[in-house]
């Protein structure tokens, strides 16, 4: 099956197909310099008087420390030369500059790939969503590629950088589709405003998120990974007791997205039945109200009974 095929309905649970890869964002940093100072000059040897009596040794001046710059951490300074004291000894070199610590890494995402201009997004509302959740928006734009990556930075007082994973609808140049975002695991609670910078430029309108304190939904697996139609299915994990809707996402897009009636609920599984679905192969979809959608989307292929 190709990648497409495969990534075509990934988050098809919100509005009917999204997708989530795995492109980064990269920060960039800017750093501090330090010149190491000048090393310390060593003391003079003193003069014999009258010929006969030794030299009284010279004092060793101490340096001082560089002073830091702005572009990387520098090296410290060396160390003086050896003066020449009493009797012929030699005295104390001067000790070297600190090195300065560098400077805080800057904020803001380095990433716009893929062909994505005019991008506008479909955020009426504020979604709230649990940290570590998938949220989608849907987008319209004056050219899209069927894949791409844009990127987005938050603007709170400690902004933060996101990857948003764009998904047209069926077919290259399509002027609509899906952005996907995963809410970062530090997230600030409250209200977050996600500003989408795509190859085009910066889109019109932002991710609205309420971030939850609320525990996600973790999806470890299936009891099995293929069933019949009307078998029950027992979904297992962490956080899944308050879990309020399941659905079989079709991967190939050529069946419908079936809800899976929840029978049983614990804190490390949930079980539910299908009331009637195709054969075909699904990935299962997890949400919570108020929470968002698990990340671990599980394949689960559904045979024809016999």
């Amino acid at each position: 099956m190709s990648l497409r095929l495969r990534t075509v309905c990934f988050a098809g649970v919100f509005v009917g197909c999204g997708v989530l890869l795995a492109i980064g964002c990269s920060d960039s940093s800017n750093k501090k310099l330090v010149h190491g100072n000048q090393a310390g000059e060593g003391g003079a040897a003193g003069e014999a008087a009258g010929g006969t009596s030794p030299g009284t040794g010279g004092k060793v001046i101490a340096p001082e420390g560089g002073a830091g710059g702005e572009v990387s951490p520098g090296a410290a300074g060396e160390g003086g030369a050896p003066s020449v004291g009493a009797a012929g000894q030699p005295g104390t070199a001067g000790e070297g500059g600190a090195v300065a610590e560098g400077g805080a890494s800057g904020a803001g995402p380095a990433c716009a790939s893929g062909l994505a201009d005019g991008v506008i997004l479909n955020t009426p509302n504020t979604q709230k969503a649990c940290r570590g959740a998938i949220v989608t928006a849907g987008f319209s734009a004056t050219n899209a590629a069927d894949l791409f990556t844009c990127c987005g930075l938050s603007d709170g007082s400690a902004p933060y950088s996101v990857d948003i994973q764009g998904l047209t609808n069926g077919r290259e140049g399509d002027s609509f589709g899906y952005l996907t975002i995963v809410v970062p695991a530090l997230a600030p609670f409250g209200v977050n405003h996600i500003a989408a910078t795509c190859s085009g430029g910066l889109a019109t309108n932002t991710f609205d998120i309420d971030v939850q304190s609320t525990a996600l939904p973790v999806v470890s697996g299936l009891q099995s990974s293929q069933i019949s139609s009307g078998d029950m299915l027992q979904i297992n994990g962490s956080n899944l007791d308050l879990v309020t809707l399941i659905q079989a996402v079709s991967v190939d897009g050529n069946n419908s997205s079936p809800t899976c009636a929840i029978q049983t609920q614990a804190t490390d599984s949930v079980t539910c039945s299908f009331d009637g679905i195709s054969p075909g192969d699904y990935n299962i979809v997890v949400q919570q109200n108020d929470c968002g959608t698990a990340i671990n989307q599980p394949l689960l292929t559904v045979q024809q009974a016999l």
